[in-house]
């Protein structure tokens, strides 16, 4: 495996030698909180890739198995003192053992921190770190995980529920996500199955039992029937909008946007919504046909190569010495995409061709609520039916961006809705890209959890501006409920300033709208 574009031996080793084991990380973290298991918080998995990077430990399935348990929330990057970079330590850690070859990288790093072990007690003071230097579960010398553990910590539940396999995950993040054309077809052919009699087949038998019960607990019948849960309702056309959208009215900026595999299929009608309020701003919308996949989900699942391929896949399509031509901004309208892109400059600084241009690239991506808070005018963003609403910090927009208050002010700003601050409306909702479906039982109780607090808050309607996030949600409302509407930010604003209460759209004959996709209803 290549080692270009990961941090260096001396950059791991910082990154490490800033944790100085305060334990301050483990309140925020949702899988310690459930788990109560120390390689499953991130100080545990810090420990583990030290040891790893040292060479006193082979990175087996165990330790596999915790880097994954982690949701990647970055909750606990907000609550580090010392500023441990916490994200890239679990990346480069994934890297090691999802793509084949992950080992070559071990060699690479680990003479340079073999040292480390002794200079580490040698040169740091006493502190509180120190009565946490290995600690329960964590192997203090050589071996692997697997020669220490053997069983499951048990805590999540006695049957565990089957995920998705490894091989559908590698298939998705290596050939389809790269192509465009191939996530819609994709899309399309799960909106063909949402609507036709062959889901209904299987939901009346191999989902349900003979006299209609719900599937035992830990088959593969109760993994697929949550899957089925969690489909969402598909809209009739997909994104597929002209290149450049005019302002409307005189021209203030000139904004890309990314359009995003889920957003573009999935949140169609989201997409529109998002270019109508920017075109409202005095957006010129420029969206480039080049563009691909954020990388985000690459990034996150131990494919770093495929998301640097896409990275410059998008530097290259919006770059301002291309078609594109000069935009003062790229806005993205889902957290974990913004979030990734933001992070081009890091993924590709070992990469001397493109490392400028990268780093150029991710100073100019912007959360489209961010500067949509900057533009839009400070006056009343609308009315829509008086509603309760309370809001939903994505993840990666809240720890990994760390932007909060634009959202929550321009929901402040439209009249009828009346904003309620849910409880730990920063704590994730078990979504955290596709770790609903590889780790469905945290998942589960991770959710159940999230709508017990919204169900606090009384609101009649829960923002989020994520799409995970969203689809998440309300699959939640209709396992756990209270039975609450989950929408995003854009689709809301959108809809406040139409004045009446309808759906969020384009203006008729604006020129935004999708075009038809292929009809397999």
């Amino acid at each position: 495996m290549s080692t270009a574009g990961h941090p260096d031996a001396s950059a791991i080793a910082g990154i490490l030698d800033k944790c100085v084991h305060c334990g301050f990380c483990l309140s925020a973290c949702p899988t310690y909180d459930l788990l109560r298991e120390e390689p499953d918080s991130p100080r545990g998995r810090i420990a583990l890739i030290a040891a790893v990077a040292e060479g006193r430990l082979e990175p087996g399935d165990r330790f596999a198995l915790h880097m994954y348990r982690c949701v990647g929330c970055l909750a606990c990057e907000t609550a580090c003192p010392a500023g441990v970079e916490y994200g890239r330590l679990v990346e480069w850690a994934r890297a090691l053992v999802g793509p084949p070859g992950g080992a070559a990288l071990v060699e690479a790093v680990a003479p340079a921190l073999a040292a480390r072990a002794g200079s580490r007690a040698e040169g740091r003071a006493e502190g509180p770190g120190d009565q946490a230097q290995a600690p329960a579960g964590i192997p203090a010398e050589g071996g692997t995980m697997d020669d220490r553990e053997t069983a499951l910590p048990g805590r999540v539940g006695a049957a565990p529920a089957p995920s998705l396999p490894g091989w559908a995950v590698q298939a998705a993040l290596r050939h389809v996500l790269p192509h465009p054309g191939r996530v819609r077809a994709a899309a399309a052919l799960a909106r063909w199955f949402s609507r036709s009699w062959l889901r209904r087949q299987i939901q009346q038998g191999l989902l349900a039992g003979p006299g209609g019960e719900p599937p035992a607990p830990g088959t593969i019948a109760a993994s697929l029937a949550r899957v089925d849960a969690m489909l969402p309702e598909f809209p009739g056309r997909f994104f597929d909008p002209p290149e450049v959208l005019p302002a409307l009215g005189p021209r203030r900026y000139r904004v890309g946007l990314l359009s995003g595999c889920v957003m573009g299929t999935l949140f169609a009608p989201s997409n529109e919504a998002t270019v109508t309020l920017l075109r409202r701003a005095g957006c010129e919308v420029v969206i480039p046909r080049a563009q691909t996949c954020c990388g985000a989900l690459n990034v996150h699942n131990g494919d770093p190569e495929g998301a640097r391929a896409m990275a410059r896949r998008n530097i290259q399509a919006f770059h301002p010495d291309g078609p594109c031509g000069p935009l003062d901004a790229v806005l993205v309208n889902a957290a974990g995409c913004g979030a990734a892109m933001k992070e081009y400059g890091h993924l590709l600084a070992g990469d001397p061709e493109w490392a400028e241009a990268a780093a150029a690239f991710a100073a100019r991506v912007r959360d489209v609520t961010e500067f949509l808070d900057e533009v839009l005018p400070e006056t009343t963003l609308g009315r829509i039916e008086p509603c309760r609403a309370t809001y939903q910090d994505p993840c990666h927009l809240a720890h990994g961006q760390g932007v909060r208050s634009a959202p929550r002010r321009l929901l402040a700003r439209i009249e009828g809705l009346e904003l309620v601050e849910m409880p730990g409306s920063d704590r994730c909702c078990g979504s955290a890209g596709i770790y609903n479906l590889v780790q469905p039982e945290i998942s589960e109780r991770m959710l159940a959890a999230k709508m017990q607090a919204v169900a606090s808050t009384g609101a009649d309607l829960v923002v989020a501006p994520n799409p995970g996030c969203i689809l998440q949600l309300r699959y939640g409302a209709q396992r756990y409920g209270p039975p609450v509407r989950v929408e995003h930010l854009v689709d809301v604003l959108a809809r406040a300033l139409e004045g009446s209460g309808a759906a969020a759209g384009p203006g008729a004959g604006d020129g935004s709208r999708s075009r038809e996709g292929p009809s397999h209803g």
